[in-house]
């Protein structure tokens, strides 16, 4: 077994946006919180891959933390299907309402909106299903693409228990977006 230190590839690092989404920010955002969510939730993980769709432009795809890399694929594929999934599905506001786990159809993705009203999707895998979403929504809420106010009125749609872990995750996310950590 391998583990991994990932970082994010430069030519993903801009001076600006890249297709709507601060790809540099969020990297950052999820690269330093990953390892306190992993401690507090995780159960033995600590990383995953990230996988942002806005769904009107090119995606964006980063692995997080430290990885096994027998497992790199499979997170990968997971994320993306998970994202893809939401996109099929443009009532619902998190994967895991088209779960099918008998399919390997998971939940771990959440909508926001650009700020361009477009709809943006970020997902995540490598933990449990459910960790996965709330990061993925409290990710959304720290980059500016859904108010706490519209994240807590929708978690009560995810059917696998975000309302239980969300509160947690979002003060750790808010915690280095507040404390300087993230840099906008």
């Amino acid at each position: 077994m391998v583990l991994l230190l990932w970082t994010i590839p430069s030519f993903f690092i801009t001076e600006s946006p890249m297709n709507g989404v601060d790809a540099l920010a969020l990297h950052y955002l999820a690269q330093n919180t990953v390892a306190e969510i992993a401690d507090l939730f995780g159960e033995g993980c600590t990383g995953g891959y990230l996988y942002v769709l806005p769904t009107n432009k090119a995606d964006l795809h980063i692995p997080i933390g430290i990885l096994d890399q027998t497992m790199l694929a499979k997170y990968r594929m997971f994320s993306r299907e998970k994202a893809a999934r939401l996109n099929e599905h443009p009532r619902h506001w998190f994967s895991s309402e088209s779960r099918e786990p008998t399919r390997d159809r998971f939940g771990g993705a959440a909508r926001g909106t650009a700020g361009d009203n477009s709809d943006i999707i970020i997902s995540f895998s490598g933990m449990p299903e459910h960790i996965d979403e709330a990061m993925s929504l409290a990710y959304l809420v720290g980059m500016n693409y859904c108010t706490f106010e519209k994240a807590f009125m929708r978690i009560g749609q995810s059917p696998i228990g975000v309302i239980g872990v969300f509160p947690a995750i979002h003060d750790i996310v808010m915690t280095c977006v507040s404390g300087g950590r993230l840099m906008r």
